[in-house]
Parts: structure tokens; C-alpha cells; sequence
């Protein structure tokens, strides 16, 4: 009675942790009303519906699921995943796992601490490193005895004798020492002439069985109790049914629970392949990685951007890895807070303009699409600077290159280094800002449109005055296009000018200063003060002044609109002027009417 009650309460409780949905639908008198959720059946004595034995309330409080045992277990919801590995626990793509920021270790899910945070237990601190190479030591994750750190994030195994397997250089830690082809670590001074000196040590640090006298029930029998189940360091746990202990998984072959990656073992325990019992803990070998279930020792992949299956394999470049997919495959890459060092086979931190660092490899800037540099940085007193002639970009991600001068090449204003100078957007050069001008010095003086306090901030606009804070023009005068000085208005046609806002107040928008007067633009005339269009013979027209022909308009008129030559008039040699004697068309029209009446009265 009393586990049939802690199995209730355990199904509501990891159903309510994960779902947060009202239970109103789980209040039940008999099986009838249970009849919704596929698989359970109704305890009279709590009034609520339950499933059966090893099986939990869907999220959608419609059926019953099997509740998994560990990390790679096939899944539906979340739920049967909390059920296994506690908080954190979830379903990803049809397999239990732990949700980001956590990962798998001995049976449950542990919050991922890198090295150096504030720790609590070992388990927090083994995110992509083998389980034995860390160790939450003064509450802080650092590197186990016998490992060494590199760069900042890993620890990998000491080799500290000629003839051991290596997989990197940095793992022969002997002076001299080299992992050569064959992935043994050998000494510079005998290249080629390998001299092997194995080194063993026992550990006195062994896991010892207890010597239980168990009952004989298999794994996923029901039980009440340990000792009811049969099988090696399994147990009973709340749900009833006998299942391996924290830090072992069930053999797919046989009746047997087998120590996980990073669980506890004796010489004879650990059966993954490529697995050993190192001291007290199953480890995989050289060259291989855990995979994320803890159950199998992948092989690691070992050329960078290479295939990976998940991103257990790419832990010889560190922990700040990504497998990322790349169309039908995924490869091995650095994730984005790193970048990859050929010469260390390593994906090392970036580190931008003005952050602390320690190492001459943590300061770099981008340099390519998905690529970075440490040509134009440097690490200088524990912080990272721009080299002579760059300086750090507005978003302190990069370092630019210095433009001293104006019309120098730029990407953004903190380039420009002119007082009062910006890069423009379209040329990407660099230029003075609006209200300012490029003086003879090469230096940005305050323009018409600049700010000022007194007119005396004007003095580099001849001719202006300080007004409504800003450098302007006083009345009857305009700005050169230079916006260096003030000019006169001129009052019309011919008058003496500089630039053609000069005459535009008085000749209007067709006025221009050619040849240093002011006059209408070609192909315009002057009309009532104003510079307007001119049309010629045969242009379409709607007023008589707009006709005009350069030698003379005698004779020409706006008629059924279109410029023409009026009556007994034609238009000369290239249209230049209406030609023709008016007089003679008089005539020659009087005599016509003359001649009509005298046969009128005939």
C-alpha cells in the first residue's frame, strides 16, 4: 500500500513539474471515469486517476507513457525524461537529454560549470572533458591530478613517459616530447628512433562490489524493495520496478547493468568498447571521447572541420566546439566565442579590444566571414590593444585602421581622426560633417549651419553672424557653396557675381553666374525679371512670352499653341527668326479684297 501511494505521488509530482496543467481531470470515482487517459485506471483510495506500474500522465493528460531510465532512452515528452534524469531532463528528437546549459553525467543532469566557475560537486564541472579529468576542488572546477589545463576551458591527461598514447603534442609533457604519427609520444633528440619505457602505476583507489545477498528479479520486474532485484548494482527505485543504479545502463543484450562512462568499476567492469577502469571511474582511451549518453567511447574526430555525429567527437580542439551541421553532414568547427589555432589544434577564446587577457593567442579581431586574425592586436599589460596605427571599432570587436586625414579610406566615424570629421556613407572616405568645411590646413572649420555661441565662433565664415546658435548668412547675403563664406545677393541681369546662389533670389530658380555675371541658364529668357524656358518654332506652348528665338521675337506668337511666325511671316534659316515684310502681306491682302467686290458687282 505504501509504494502504491509513492508511485501516485511521484507520477504527479515529476507530471505537474513538468506540465504546470490543472489535475481537475485526474479526480476520479471508478476506472469509467478514467476512460480518457489511455492506460490508467482509477485509485479508489487517493480518487485519482493513475497509470499503471512504470508509466506516467502525458503532458496532454490523454495516456499513459513508459517512463525511460536514462539518458539516450527513446521518448515522446519531456516528462518521462524528468522522470530519469531529474531537473533538466528533456526529449530531444525522439531521445532523452538534458536542455541547454546542462549535461549527462551518472544518471542525471548536471548545470554545465567551466573551469574556473563556483562549483559544488565534480559533476557539475565534467562538461566535455572526461569525468575523472576535472574535480570541484574549494568550490571552484579545476583540473584533476595528473591532468594538465590548455587553454582555458580543458584539461587533458598528463603523458609523461616516451612510448604512451598521445593525440596531441601538448599531451607529452617531458621536455621535448612530440606525439608522432603513430600517436605515441616520443622526444625530439630520438625522431624515429622511438624508446619505449611504459610506466605503470596501480591505483590503490579500488571499487570494491558489495557483497549483497539479492533476491532474483530482473531488470523492469516489479518490486518493493533492493534486495528484491537480482541484478548487479541494480535497485528498486520509487516506480516499482527494478532498473540499474545511478551511473549504470541496462545491456541491450543481456540482463546486466554496465557502468557508464564516468561510473564507478573495478579492472574487470568496464565492457564499452574502447573503455578502461582508470583508479575508480570507467574512461574512454586515448583518441576517443564519451559520448553524450555515456555509454559508448566514440572516436574523436581528428582534422578540423572534419565529420562528427555529435560534439562529444570534436573534444580534441577543446570545449569550445560546435558539430555543426553543413547541409548533409556535420562537421567539427570552433563555436562562436573561439577561433581555431592551427599550431595548437585548438579552438582558443576570442578576446576583443580592451578585455583582460594572459595569453598572446587570447586577443584577435575578425578578419574574414567566420574567420579571425592577431595581426592587428596584441596582449599589452593583461589587456588586450589595437597595434600602432589601428584602434578599437565603435562595438569594440575589431580594430580599424587610423584615417588621419580627410578623403581617407573608412568604415565608420571613429575612424575619421579630423576634428569634426565623419565617414560618409557613400564614398567611405572621410569628410567634414554637416556645418563644417575642409580648410586650407586640412583641418574642419565651423561653416554656415555650424554651431556657435557669439558671432566671434563665425570667424572662419566671412561675412556671417551667430544666429539662433548656428553660423548663419545676415540679410541680402547667401552661402557659397563651400559654406566658408557669405555672399551678396546681386539685384538682377549682368550683375557682377561669384556662384549662382547669387542670383537665383532675384533671376529665380533659371538664373546662374556665368562668366561672372549673373544671366539666364541656356535655353532660357528674361521675362518680367524672371529667367523662364524659352520655346522655339513649333514647340508647344500656352503664352506668348513663352516663345523665343535668340536673334529676334519680332513677328513670333503663341497661335492654336504652338510657337509660330505670325500672319505673312516665315521662319528663317535654322529657325532663328520669323523673316518676311509685314507691309507687303497688307497689301497683298487688301488688293485680294478689293478684286473680290469688283466681281461681286459685275
Amino acid at each position: 500500500m505504501e509504494s502504491s501511494l509513492l508511485h501516485v505521488f511521484l507520477q504527479i509530482f515529476l507530471f505537474t513539474l513538468a506540465t504546470s496543467t490543472d489535475l481537475s481531470g485526474l479526480i476520479c470515482e471508478g476506472n469509467a471515469d478514467c476512460a480518457d487517459i489511455a492506460g490508467s485506471t482509477c485509485n479508489t483510495n487517493l480518487k485519482l486517476c493513475e497509470c499503471f506500474g512504470n508509466q506516467i500522465l502525458s503532458s496532454t493528460m490523454q495516456k499513459c507513457l513508459a517512463v525511460v531510465h536514462g539518458a539516450g532512452d527513446a521518448c515522446e515528452e519531456d516528462v518521462q525524461c524528468s522522470a530519469a534524469l531529474l531537473n533538466g531532463g528533456t526529449c530531444q528528437n525522439g531521445k532523452c537529454g538534458c536542455t541547454d546549459g546542462m549535461h549527462y553525467l551518472r544518471g542525471r543532469c548536471w548545470t554545465s560549470k567551466a573551469l574556473g566557475e563556483v562549483c559544488d560537486s565534480d559533476g557539475e564541472c565534467a562538461f566535455l572533458v572526461e569525468a575523472n579529468s576535472v574535480q570541484c576542488l574549494d568550490n571552484k572546477c579545476q583540473c584533476a591530478e595528473g591532468f594538465y589545463q590548455r587553454e582555458y576551458s580543458d584539461c587533458r591527461k598528463r603523458v609523461e613517459n616516451i612510448g604512451e598514447p598521445c593525440a596531441l603534442n601538448s599531451d607529452c609533457t617531458y621536455d621535448g616530447g612530440f606525439c608522432n604519427t603513430s600517436k605515441l609520444c616520443d622526444i625530439i633528440a630520438d625522431r624515429g628512433k622511438l624508446k619505449v619505457n611504459h610506466k605503470v602505476t596501480k591505483s590503490n583507489n579500488t571499487f570494491m562490489h558489495t557483497a549483497t545477498k539479492r533476491g532474483n528479479k530482473e531488470l523492469g520486474a516489479a518490486c518493493s524493495s533492493d534486495p528484491e532485484c537480482g541484478t548487479l548494482n541494480s535497485e528498486c527505485p520509487p516506480s516499482g520496478y527494478c532498473k540499474c543504479k545511478t551511473g549504470f545502463f541496462k545491456s541491450p543484450t543481456e540482463d546486466k547493468c554496465i557502468p557508464e562512462i564516468g561510473g564507478p568499476c573495478t579492472n574487470e567492469d568496464c565492457v564499452i568498447n574502447g573503455s578502461s577502469c582508470d583508479g575508480s571511474k570507467c574512461v574512454c582511451g586515448m583518441g576517443t571521447a564519451a559520448s553524450a549518453t555515456k555509454q559508448e567511447c566514440l572516436n574523436q574526430t581528428i582534422a578540423y572541420n572534419r565529420r562528427c555525429s555529435e560534439i562529444s567527437q570534436c573534444t580534441l580542439f577543446g570545449t569550445r566546439v560546435d558539430c555543426k551541421s553543413n547541409g548533409g553532414s556535420s562537421n567539427c568547427v570552433c563555436d562562436a566565442s573561439s577561433r581555431h589555432i592551427v599550431e595548437d589544434n585548438i579552438c582558443w577564446i576570442v578576446k576583443g579590444p580592451g578585455q583582460e587577457c594572459s595569453d598572446e593567442r587570447d586577443c584577435s579581431v575578425p578578419y574574414k566571414t567566420n574567420e579571425f586574425s592577431d595581426m592587428y592586436i596584441d596582449c599589452v599589460e593583461n589587456k588586450c590593444t589595437c597595434i600602432e596605427g589601428y584602434h578599437p571599432s565603435s562595438d569594440g570587436k575589431n580594430c580599424n585602421l587610423d584615417a588621419p586625414d580627410l578623403g581617407d579610406t573608412c568604415t565608420e566615424n571613429s575612424d575619421c581622426q579630423v576634428g569634426n570629421s565623419i565617414c560618409d556613407t557613400k564614398t567611405k572616405m572621410c569628410a567634414c560633417k554637416t556645418g563644417y568645411y575642409a580648410d586650407s590646413e586640412g583641418a574642419c572649420a565651423i561653416g554656415v549651419g555650424g554651431s556657435c555661441s557669439v558671432s566671434e565662433d563665425c570667424a572662419s565664415v566671412a561675412n556671417s553672424e551667430c544666429m539662433a546658435n548656428k553660423c548663419q548668412c545676415p540679410a541680402g547675403w547667401t552661402s557659397n557653396l563651400a559654406i566658408s563664406e557669405c555672399l551678396p545677393i546681386t539685384n538682377g541681369l549682368n550683375e557682377e557675381c561669384a556662384e549662382s546662389q547669387q542670383c537665383t533670389p532675384s533671376l529665380g530658380e533659371f538664373g546662374e553666374c556665368r562668366d561672372e555675371l549673373c544671366q539666364c541658364q541656356k535655353k532660357h529668357h528674361l521675362v518680367q525679371g524672371t529667367c523662364t524656358p524659352s520655346k522655339g518654332l513649333g514647340d508647344d506652348c500656352s503664352k506668348g512670352y513663352e516663345c523665343f528665338l535668340p536673334v529676334s521675337t519680332e513677328g513670333l506668337v503663341c497661335r492654336n499653341n504652338k510657337c509660330s511666325c505670325d500672319y505673312g511671316l516665315v521662319p528663317a534659316e535654322n529657325n532663328a527668326y520669323c523673316t518676311g515684310s509685314a507691309a507687303r502681306a497688307t497689301v497683298g491682302f487688301f488688293t485680294l479684297t478689293v478684286a473680290f467686290l469688283l466681281v461681286s458687282l459685275k
